[in-house]
């Protein structure tokens, strides 16, 4: 991600204290015939504070959406040396190379002339983001549904991605545990899962449909499954397993052949 403004303006913004002269996705070169910044002129140096400011912007610009009531705060490693902007400077940008949010972030401040960059310092900053989050209120029991009574909400830090931090008891609704979760875990995407609307041991209802004609047979299903999953079933009579897609609450789509076997 990359934001370029005119020199002279961006060295105004951050010499005041506004640490807000990044904008976006916009680009911009300094004007042919404007003011240009020189080394003869206070505003030719960029400080310390100024670049962690634009750094922290270029960062809050790649973080994208967050969860609501979150806040993001970027602290540099180590302060930057100051950037001392040369009298033929015609554009100054911060980029990322790596946008993928994280808990460890380098924006590279830029300075061109002459179509070639003739300055750069890279700005490590530690990215972390608070935000009310969901935790359990006791053990889950792998494979247990996260029932309304297990969770709660606190303010605490999320990890990244950020915008797919569960935040809203919603979010867990209907799905299941992982792993076994213990009292006080944070909640996180990776830990849960959709829960099957099949079960191993279960009676499903088989289901042959065609342009001509609908068959409803009865079987056992012989493994866990999700919307779409096709697993094994042993049709009511039968000896030998057939292949079911499930399509609903204990209901599995079967094909022909399978039915003929």
């Amino acid at each position: 991600m990359r934001s370029a403004i005119g020199i002279a303006a961006l060295v105004a913004a951050t010499l005041a204290g506004s640490g807000a002269a990044a904008r976006g996705e916009e680009s911009a070169n300094l004007a042919p015939h404007g003011p240009r910044a020189s080394l003869a002129s206070p505003a030719a140096t960029l400080s310390a504070d100024s670049l962690v400011a634009l750094a922290a912007r270029s960062i809050r610009n790649a973080a994208g959406a967050l969860p609501a009531g979150a806040t993001l705060t970027c602290d540099p490693i180590a302060l930057p040396q100051p950037m001392a902007l040369p009298a033929d400077a015609t554009r100054i940008d911060v980029a990322l190379a790596d946008a993928t949010p994280a808990a460890l972030m380098t924006p590279v401040c830029r300075v061109y002339a002459g179509g070639r960059i003739v300055r750069s310092v890279p700005i490590s900053m530690r990215v972390r983001v608070e935000a009310p989050t969901l935790v359990t209120t006791r053990r889950v029991e792998r494979g247990e549904a996260i029932a309304p009574d297990a969770v709660r909400s606190i303010d605490g830090e999320i990890a990244p991605p950020w915008s797919d931090a569960l935040v809203d008891p919603a979010q867990v609704a209907g799905r299941v545990a992982r792993r076994t979760l213990a009292a006080g875990e944070i909640l996180r995407p990776d830990l849960l899962e959709t829960a099957p609307l099949v079960r191993r041991g279960q009676k499903v209802l088989l289901v042959l449909e065609s342009p001509s004609v609908r068959i409803l047979a009865s079987g056992t299903a012989r493994g866990d499954g999700r919307l779409g999953d096709e697993i094994a079933v042993l049709r009511d009579g039968m000896k030998r397993a057939i292949r079911g897609r499930v399509i609903g609450d204990g209901r599995l789509a079967i094909t022909v052949k399978a039915f003929q076997i």
